[in-house]
């Protein structure tokens, strides 16, 4: 009977010692854990109608694209690419659970026109009258003319 209660008393203590020790690597536990967010965009400047591709990379390098939420200016946008429709400078971000990444901004240009539309309000012009030109050009950007910046004299001309 006291080799059982000694054995069982030797068990206790090495149970005790054995599963307070720790060890001076880490216990693997929390080491991936992902406590920052980068984002990542496939350029930072592209043309009007092209896809820009977004990536999210937890600080311990695990590409978390599947399991994040991207936004762009603030709104949330569906998947991890995006094509704007219009020329400017956009901000990407990307959520990941309550994590948010840095900013990326991205900017959408127009392509150089190769070709353009003039057109007009009016098809015939008489002194004293207005007339609208509207230049568009391939690249669906219109094209802006200041009469301000380049003044412009017309005359009426007969042929």
């Amino acid at each position: 009977m006291k080799s059982k209660i000694f054995l069982k008393a030797i068990a206790m203590v090495f149970l005790v010692i054995f599963s307070n020790c720790s060890n001076d690597e880490g216990s693997g536990e929390g080491e991936n854990k992902i406590t920052n967010v980068t984002i990542e965009t496939s350029a930072i400047e592209v043309f009007v109608g092209e896809t820009v591709y977004l990536t999210a990379i937890g600080n311990n390098g695990e590409n978390i694209t599947n399991s994040s939420t991207f936004k762009i200016n603030g709104s949330t946008i569906s998947g991890n690419s995006y094509s704007h429709n219009t020329a400017g400078e956009v901000n990407f971000t990307a959520t990941y659970g309550s994590l948010t990444s840095n900013t990326v901004k991205v900017n959408f240009k127009f392509q150089a026109a190769t070709t353009i539309t003039l057109s007009a309000n009016v098809n015939e012009l008489y002194p004293n009258e207005t007339v609208t030109f509207n230049v568009v050009g391939d690249n669906g950007a219109d094209m802006i003319w200041n009469p301000t910046e380049y003044p412009q004299t017309f005359k009426h001309m007969d042929i």
